[in-house]
């Protein structure tokens, strides 16, 4: 927004604006007349992302009140047609089409965990705003929102990803112009805040526990239990490893283990876990690179809760509040037992920072009465 004087001249018809124009008049710089000044003062503008130049009148006390009104229109809106609203359904559609692609700030294509992650938060969050625009959602909706989720008893990690979703839906609506008409776009982004994860689980795997597994029946669900429980990989590394990632010949599984597609990862093979690949890999048909899949469709495996669950079940191991993800926890508890490495577990876990790798270490009163005596049997020695 400015207020200026168009300085004009007489013989080319060369022109400029002035904001603080001078007593004495310029000259053209085309054609080295003397230009002279226009008798209005003028103001200029913009609306929706187009300029616009008006008369303000003679005086510029007249053309800055002409100004300032025109300035509160804007701000509230009635100085021309309301954008016209964007309902939720358009809205998440063209976050799919684009945003999936893209990634956050142009850096690429989302990995396929973190699709899943969103697509899973969205369906949760369609049935609360999807009767509304994404114009008109504001900071009580969403506050109710999680009212509701946390009444059915949901942990915060939980609720986190459905916030962490929205509000990335709503950046990128402001980002591609779809939230004009909504007033409560940056209340909802700066005060909705994710809420304190304190749902910290300690379940670790007995040893009787492990042997029930590895004797377990079924081989599939045998074989990924032990994977996870000898490398540490999440359920969807064991459910999506393929052959090409096993090298048997350097003895380790190049993966990409991080959450958010990071850089592959060489975990070392154990020979336990060596014997079970290759015995596997002889007697398999290979007509797909999956370790796992479906043998009618020859499609890789997408999730065994139900499976592991019922192999859990009191009617089979009967394990109780066992979840497959525990299995990562025993061995990273496991793994600082016997090497103490954290530095070494950290990238084994694809963990950016060492403070996620610690939550994943449970050591109970016997780990520290046996780095206690490792302690005192340093200090006879007269190491320190």
């Amino acid at each position: 927004m400015a207020v200026f004087k168009i300085e004009k001249c007489p013989e080319c018809r060369y022109k400029h604006t002035e904001p603080k124009p001078g007593k004495v008049n310029k000259k053209c710089p085309v054609c080295g007349t003397r230009m002279y000044y226009l008798d209005n003062w003028y103001i200029s503008y913009q609306v929706q992302k187009q300029k616009k130049v008006e008369v303000g009148g003679l005086k510029k006390r007249t053309a800055k009140d002409k100004l300032s009104k025109i300035k509160i229109s804007l701000q509230e809106r009635r100085f021309f047609d309301p954008a016209p609203r964007t309902p939720w359904g358009v809205a998440v559609k063209k976050f799919k089409a684009i945003h999936y692609k893209q990634g956050s700030r142009g850096k690429g294509p989302l990995s396929p965990d973190t699709v899943r992650m969103y697509n899973n938060s969205l369906n949760i969050l369609k049935p609360f705003f999807q009767s509304t625009s994404l114009d008109l959602v504001t900071y009580d909706q969403v506050k109710l929102m999680i009212c509701a989720r946390q009444a059915k008893g949901l942990t915060p990690s939980t609720i986190n990803k459905e916030i962490v979703t929205l509000k990335c839906l709503l950046n990128f609506a402001e980002l591609h112009d779809l939230l004009e008409m909504n007033n409560n776009y940056r209340k909802i982004v700066k005060h909705i805040k994710p809420m304190d994860e304190n749902n910290r689980r300690d379940r670790i795997l007995t040893d009787d526990e492990e042997i029930s597994i590895i004797g377990y029946p079924n081989k599939d669900l045998r074989l990924q239990c032990l994977i996870s429980l000898e490398t540490g990989l999440r359920k969807e590394g064991c459910m999506s490893l393929t052959w090409p990632e096993v090298d048997f010949t350097a003895g380790y599984i190049r993966k990409v283990v991080g959450i958010k597609g990071g850089k592959p990862t060489n975990i070392p093979l154990t020979q336990r876990l060596t014997a079970e690949l290759l015995a596997r890999k002889g007697a398999q048909v290979l007509i797909t690179p999956y370790v796992f899949y479906n043998r009618s469709a020859c499609k890789p495996f997408i999730d065994n809760k139900t499976a592991f669950n019922k192999m859990c079940g009191p009617q089979k191991l009967g394990l109780e509040d066992l979840h497959f993800h525990d299995l990562r926890r025993t061995f990273a508890t496991r793994f600082i037992r016997r090497t103490g490495k954290w530095e070494a577990l950290r990238k084994i876990l694809g963990h950016q920072d060492i403070k996620t790798t610690m939550r994943y270490v449970h050591l109970d009163d016997k780990d520290v009465a046996q780095a206690m005596g490792e302690f005192e049997n340093n200090k006879k020695e007269g190491t320190g």
